[in-house]
């Protein structure tokens, strides 16, 4: 076999190889982490306030999970919550954004919040919890592997 052959063969096998990536790679799905990513990134400077709103408070929020009851709880301080509280609890799993998913409460559920968590995809996830109380708003988020 000569030379030509051997570079034509190649080269053949160089444009099957690229293709063939070409082709697996448009066979996976890219997730955003976020849909609305860039109005989220807007918004950074209103959740940092937020977040030093519940830091200037003495008591801090906390969220416990227990693993034995399948039950998360989310202790928010009192003195940040008011008769006009209404918040958001987000579950939001950065793997897959397909089980996002988001709970409301307002002041009659407390300050101490119960889930359930045996209908939840086990594994890990952030829990971001925003509320609005008196005009002032406060934001929380923490990391837990369920």
């Amino acid at each position: 076999m000569s030379w030509g052959w051997r570079i034509a063969l190649l080269y053949i096998g160089f444009v099957v190889f690229i293709i063939t990536l070409v082709v697996i790679t448009f066979q996976y799905d890219v997730n955003l982490v976020a849909k609305d990513y860039y109005a989220q990134e807007l918004k950074f400077q209103t959740q940092i306030d937020s977040n030093n709103n519940l830091q200037a408070l003495d008591e801090k929020a906390a969220l416990n999970y227990r693993k034995a009851d399948a039950i998360l709880e989310l202790q928010l301080p009192p003195a940040s919550l008011a008769m006009d509280t209404k918040g958001v609890v987000q579950f939001f799993r950065p793997s897959d954004g397909k089980f996002d998913f988001q709970l409301t409460f307002d002041q009659t559920d407390g300050d101490v919040l119960k889930y359930n968590t045996k209908e939840i995809l086990a594994g890990y996830w952030r829990v971001k919890v925003s509320w609005n109380s008196e005009g002032k708003d406060y934001y929380f988020e923490e990391k837990i592997v369920l």
